[in-house]
């Protein structure tokens, strides 16, 4: 079954999982698999029901048995379907649900990194912004080099900038901080950039790098930036 996900045959990938998952319903392998697979075709439901499944055995397999999940890799694989499973949740529109996920994750292996990274995101799409982005520094700070945590910086520091730039259409204080969030951003988005992300992630990059040095410019330009509207902005706004 897993093999077949990977190989990309969806049909008889799904038809072998469904099979094991009947032969044997606590297969958390099973679950966790299927709910990949459905995620895959788009099917989000189907892919909650599967993932929230998996969790569930996960968890119960994990009761008293701290030696075996060391052993069997039982946390790190865990972690990952917490963090698919929190992917699908905030695709359905559920940024809290998905934060809780990965809090739990968290708590499984405080010093995984991209359970971090992942929690600062998502607890920004919630409304922390502030405290998605000391859960992104905590992130790089176990794990320099993690690309995730790089990006989701990234994608908060843009916000955070965007905060104080459209907020505060007179006046000098804000300058500073805004300035700087959108340093961080651009600083950000080029470290991604040399670890040649895939093609749609590098574009996506390009964006937000253009947009951050255009802000930048936009900064150096007092007058016109005080003649701009004031507009209201969300700290929950999409990032």
């Amino acid at each position: 079954g897993g093999g077949e996900v990977r190989a990309g045959r969806a049909g008889p990938a799904r038809r072998a999982l469904e099979r094991m998952s009947r032969i044997d319903p606590s297969s958390h392998l099973a679950h966790h698999q299927l709910g990949g697979l459905f995620r895959s075709l788009g099917e989000r439901e189907r892919a909650l029901l599967e993932y929230g499944e998996a969790n569930r055995l996960y968890a119960e397999m994990g009761k008293g048995r701290e030696g075996v999940r060391v052993a069997s890799g039982y946390t790190s694989e865990r972690i990952q379907c917490l963090l698919e499973l929190g992917e699908v949740v905030l695709s359905l529109g559920d940024p809290g649900s998905a934060a809780r996920h990965a809090r739990t994750a968290v708590d499984l292996d405080p010093a995984d990194a991209r359970s971090w990274a992942y929690l600062g995101l998502w607890k920004a799409e919630a409304g922390d912004l502030l405290g998605g982005v000391q859960d992104c520094e905590r992130a790089l700070a176990l794990s320099p080099g993690l690309p995730e945590a790089h990006w989701h910086r990234a994608r908060l520091a843009q916000r955070l900038g965007d905060l104080l730039f459209l907020s505060n259409p007179t006046g000098e204080a804000w300058k500073p901080g805004a300035r700087l969030a959108f340093e961080r951003a651009a600083t950000e988005c080029r470290w991604i950039l040399l670890a040649n992300p895939p093609n749609q992630t590098r574009a996506e990059i390009l964006s937000r790098l253009a947009f951050a040095e255009i802000r930048l410019g936009q900064l150096e330009d007092s007058p016109a930036r005080a003649a701009q509207p004031r507009r209201a902005v969300s700290n929950r706004a999409a990032v």
